[in-house]
């Protein structure tokens, strides 16, 4: 892990999307903290009022204040890369420990009977976007589901199914430290503290990696999802939403509503690309590249 850190410091277009993955994520931390309003404070003396002054982002058509919506509409990534990366950590550790402990066939046995229930869970919503999808027709259309969508439903779900994205590294990572430390007591030598915490500094820094790329996941499918009517719905902010909803309506009037959430979304993703590809050849070193010369 020392050596895939010294290897990214060599690769500043990773460190760059390290850095823009880290803002987002702080943003969401330290939105009601920062945030000069709460997200959802109308007030319709200020419909729509340009940038500056005490809405230094203006404010949307119901006056509320954009930059206050706009740092609250990261938390939603963060929340689902949370509960993506969580799952991710808990499972791998509990199946680190009976490979180490039991055997690696018994923590096969128990991945399969975890990832059962999780998929017959992703299959059902599939279904029920299907039949909503076969109900109506048109984007207006779309919108009428909107009722019948919990925001945190949307979150817990896709976060569950991004963590088995994770969840081979995790399980890897936790396997090696508590080999480490020789828990099992089965190999020469008793167990070892001072090994165990030595491995388990690579899953801490593991996990925080795991972190922003599934923050910048989130981005991309949450965001497109409420574009289309499936994600986050009103009032609670969401950059996805802010951008197609009135944001779109309302761009010769007040194009702000449209162009900060339309900006974050494009950085974000870019910070993701960018610190993918650094990963991407940090891991992958031997991957072959075709040359521009190349038949």
């Amino acid at each position: 892990m020392a050596e895939a850190l010294q290897l990214l410091k060599r690769r500043p277009w990773g460190i760059a999307g390290a850095v823009i993955l880290l803002a987002v994520i702080l943003l969401a931390i330290l939105s009601p903290i920062i945030a000069p309003y709460h997200y959802n404070n109308i007030d319709l003396d200020h419909r729509m009022e340009s940038p500056g002054g005490d809405y230094i982002m203006g404010t949307d058509n119901f006056g509320r204040d954009v930059f206050s919506r706009f740092l609250y509409g990261a938390r939603p990534y963060l929340e689902t890369g949370l509960i993506a990366i969580g799952t991710a950590t808990v499972l791998g550790l509990l199946l680190g420990f009976i490979s180490t402990i039991v055997s690696t066939k018994a923590a096969s046995i128990l991945r399969i009977a975890i990832i059962i229930p999780l998929f017959l869970v992703a299959l059902v919503v599939l279904v029920i976007i299907l039949f909503f999808l076969a109900r109506v027709s048109g984007f207006s259309s779309l919108m009428s589901v909107m009722p019948f969508i919990n925001p945190e439903l949307t979150t817990v779900i896709i976060g569950l199914l991004l963590s088995f994205i994770f969840l081979p590294s995790v399980y890897a990572a936790s396997q090696a430290a508590f080999k480490a430390g020789n828990i099992s007591g089965g190999e020469a030598g008793a167990f070892n503290l001072r090994a165990l915490g030595r491995g388990f500094i690579p899953l801490l820094l593991l996990t925080l990696v795991n972190l922003g790329i599934a923050v910048g996941v989130s981005v991309l499918i949450i965001a497109p999802m409420t574009y289309y009517g499936f994600g986050i719905p009103p009032p609670i902010p969401e950059w996805g939403g802010m951008f197609s909803g009135t944001g779109l309506t309302y761009i010769p009037q007040a194009p702000w509503m449209f162009l900060f959430p339309a900006i974050a979304i494009g950085v974000t993703i870019l910070g993701f690309i960018l610190f993918g590809i650094a990963l991407g050849e940090i891991w992958f070193p031997r991957f072959p590249r075709v040359s521009a010369g190349s038949g």
